[in-house]
């Protein structure tokens, strides 16, 4: 195909359609790299921690400031005190 033979689209929605689909995989693809990165998602594993009460040890390993034994003890205490099954309804216990 010669470059003066070149597709020109006969409408306007025609002409827009390849940009709107351009947009739509760049905002894909932002939204990708930003949400799915690796520290992103050991702080998801860390909330599901707190929010459980239930220890994985390959998230807690991650933070030497944590004493294993001694998290389980004040999460155990803190689950009885406050009970929640969101980050949402924990808001109310700050």
């Amino acid at each position: 195909m010669l470059y003066w033979q070149r597709h020109t689209p006969t409408t306007s929605e025609k002409h827009y359609r390849a940009d709107f689909f351009k947009v739509l995989d760049t905002v894909d693809m932002q939204l990708k790299e930003r949400f799915h990165q690796s520290g992103l998602t050991i702080l998801a594993m860390l909330e599901e921690v707190l929010l459980t009460g239930e220890l994985d040890t390959a998230v807690v390993d991650q933070y030497p400031e944590l004493n294993q034994r001694s998290l389980k003890v004040q999460l155990d205490m803190f689950k009885l005190q406050y009970p929640f099954k969101s980050s949402y309804s924990e808001e109310s216990v700050a």
